[in-house]
């Protein structure tokens, strides 16, 4: 007996279908929903990673006095891009596109 794509042999020609139209509808949007989390996650940890990055290099090359949250620079791209992953995060985890 073979399986191949969702579909079941029986004898020399028959096949006999295992899912609905429905059902393999729901899987693919199952499918889409967690892609979708999984490329949220890997942007939200390169945003860690490259915000640790940038307010490193803030406080290693000094402050000249006009800081906001201790930080010269970093904090507007921090902020900026920090807007765009809670967007992100918003659209992949909170709003159904049923």
């Amino acid at each position: 007996m073979r399986w191949s794509c969702g579909e079941k042999e029986q004898g020399p020609r028959r096949r006999v279908k295992l899912m609905t139209d429905s059902q393999t509808a729901a899987i693919d949007r199952a499918r889409k929903r967690v892609r979708q989390v999984q490329e949220f996650y890997a942007h939200l940890v390169i945003y860690v990673l490259v915000c640790t990055l940038l307010i490193v290099i803030d406080l290693a090359t000094g402050s000249d006095g006009n800081t906001f949250l201790g930080l010269d620079w970093a904090f507007w791209p921090i902020a900026g891009w920090g807007i765009g992953v809670a967007f992100h995060g918003v659209s992949a985890t909170l709003l159904n596109d049923n």
